[in-house]
């Protein structure tokens, strides 16, 4: 391994495991409640839940919440395209397709990612990289 590559030792290997758990899970649960729960509703609830969850995490280490306007339309805005729309029309899409399918489709973001910044120009799609995606596609 070289200098710049990061060093995955067994702990890491275990938390990222869990962290799949967790991801993979939600499309479980959802495709559940997605049968008796409206997607609206149902991604309301999930976001309450983790703010309930996060915001005494926030206190307990940042501590204040921003008193400012600006950040809380900042965090508004962020809400809205990164939680609200995102979670909203995953779970709606899981109202036609099977958890398991919603779940690799969603999988697919960082390849498309990299392809997008790379026409963008905004990055530079090395071979690693290209590697990547061609071995990842297939697992998809």
């Amino acid at each position: 391994m070289s200098k710049g590559q990061p060093h995955f030792d067994a702990g890491v290997w275990l938390l990222l495991g869990f962290l799949s758990l967790l991801w993979g899970g939600s499309f479980l649960f959802v495709g559940i409640a997605i049968k008796e729960i409206p997607p609206p509703v149902l991604v309301m609830a999930r976001v309450l839940i983790a703010a309930a969850v996060l915001i005494p995490v926030h206190f307990a280490v940042i501590g204040r919440l921003p008193g400012d306007r600006r950040s809380w339309v900042n965090f508004a805005v962020l809400g809205v395209i990164n939680n609200a729309v995102p979670f909203t029309l995953i779970t709606t899409g899981q109202t036609m397709l099977a958890s398991g399918l919603a779940s690799v489709i969603n999988a697919t973001t960082p390849l498309f990612g990299v392809a997008l910044m790379a026409a963008a120009g905004q990055e530079p799609l090395e071979a690693r990289k290209m590697a990547g995606i061609v071995v990842a596609l297939p697992a998809s």
